[in-house]
């Protein structure tokens, strides 16, 4: 009965471990595409300040 649970122990903790590398990969890639993103949206919008001057002239 004791190996048993040992066994069950085990198989939780592995699970829990594979849950938590999955979350923190995640994580790190959803910070990663939002700084991607921030870059592309920050790159546009000096793109159109660009031609926010040039209108005014």
């Amino acid at each position: 009965m004791t190996e048993r649970w040992s066994e069950q122990t085990k198989t939780l903790l592995d699970a829990c471990a594979h849950i938590s590398n999955h979350l923190r990969y995640t994580k790190n890639q959803h910070a990663a595409d939002d700084s991607y993103i921030a870059g592309a949206v920050s790159s546009i919008a000096t793109l159109d300040e660009g031609f926010d001057d040039r209108k005014g002239r």
